[in-house]
């Protein structure tokens, strides 16, 4: 399989971190890819537990404190692209 520059760039685009987390999670943007962001995160049943807006360039800290244990994903569309990571609560 091939995988062009293009696609490498996207998948660095955004950092989540730490996965699996415990207390919150850090969302790193890199503003070259993404100006405006919004957020959600969603439970496996897909109800939306989560949301906000962020800007790139910049660090976003989500308070997972209020969460059930689980996995959960989050969606962090732009004005052009959409990204989906897969974060665990433990």
């Amino acid at each position: 399989t091939h995988v062009s520059e293009n696609e490498i760039d996207r998948n660095d685009a955004i950092a989540v971190y730490p996965n699996p987390a415990t207390t919150n999670i850090n969302i790193s943007v890199q503003p070259d890819v993404i100006k405006l962001a919004h957020y959600k995160l969603y439970n496996i049943r897909g109800r939306t537990v989560l949301e906000g807006n962020m800007a790139g360039n910049s660090e976003r800290i989500i308070d997972l404190q209020g969460i059930a244990f689980g996995v959960y994903i989050l969606e962090l569309n732009s004005e052009k692209q959409r990204f989906i990571r897969k974060i665990t609560k433990i």
